[in-house]
């Protein structure tokens, strides 16, 4: 996962290179600097200490994180959720009152987080759901992001071969093709890990069909691409790595490439990531 100064640094090269996209680049500079102060005092065990049932849990397709395992500070994360609230304001304030008047709803969801049942959870939410949902998962990002820490290195490569996360269970929300094979390396959007997955099949299906599989890639912009996948009507945005001479920074290239995601639903495509239905 990249660092604070990877993410700032690249942000700066965003807004050099498309001033279009400095509202955007504004609010995920605020979002990333309040996760990293929270990221700070946020400390979590390995739910695996001897390694029991990591082996068995990704042979059959499970990914590592569990309900059980997820603890946090209930305290901690409630702040965290109303400073995220007051960077929204700024770009949605209707959304943000709209919240704040149910604040006690909002109280409750978060103490049961992760939510069994996410839409009856959102149910209060009705106008705003997309919205809580952000925010409900940037509030356990932190934690989430540090069982990534310490579960990723336990998934060999031979091992997991699902299309979402094999710590948390989440969608990939963007991918990379790197190295002279050309693999491709998808990233979680709910904690931030990444592992490999075969190039030429959808992560959302699974199917391996070459003529339901297309690329398309935008003018002037070498370095991205988008895939659609004609089964099931989805598409994932990628970034071929090689052609990154600064380095990729996967939690910006993807809100830096919303024309991306408009391109793909104006051709009938769909996603399952809540950043781009909120931002689109």
């Amino acid at each position: 996962m990249s660092t604070l100064p990877e993410k700032l640094k690249r942000i700066v090269q965003i807004r050099a290179r498309k001033p279009g996209f400095n509202d955007a680049m504004d609010f995920f500079e605020q979002v990333f600097i309040a996760r990293d102060a929270v990221l700070q005092n946020v400390a979590v065990d390995d739910p695996y200490p001897g390694g029991h049932g990591i082996s068995l849990r990704l042979q059959e397709g499970f990914p590592l994180l569990e309900k059980r395992h997820f603890l946090y500070d209930g305290e901690v994360l409630l702040n965290y959720f109303y400073r995220l609230l007051d960077i929204v304001a700024q770009r949605n304030p209707a959304g943000a009152a709209a919240i704040r008047t149910k604040s006690d709803a909002a109280g409750e969801l978060l103490k049961i987080v992760p939510p069994e049942d996410i839409v009856k959870a959102l149910a209060p939410f009705r106008g705003e759901s997309d919205l809580m949902l952000f925010l409900l998962k940037e509030c356990m990002r932190p934690w989430l992001e540090r069982y990534a820490e310490r579960l990723s290195p336990k998934v060999g490569e031979e091992k997991w071969h699902e299309g979402c996360c094999p710590v948390c269970g989440g969608f990939p929300c963007f991918a990379e093709i790197f190295g002279q094979e050309n693999q491709r390396r998808l990233f979680c959007q709910d904690c931030g890990a990444a592992w490999r997955f075969p190039r030429l099949q959808c992560p959302f299906c699974g199917i391996g069909d070459q003529e339901k599989l297309e690329y398309f890639k935008p003018d002037g912009e070498p370095e991205y691409r988008v895939m659609l996948c004609r089964a099931c009507k989805s598409y994932i945005k990628t970034a071929d790595f090689r052609e990154f001479s600064d380095g990729l920074v996967p939690e910006v290239e993807h809100p830096a490439t919303l024309h991306l995601d408009i391109i793909a639903r104006e051709r009938g495509y769909k996603t399952e990531d809540v950043l781009t239905r909120l931002l689109l």
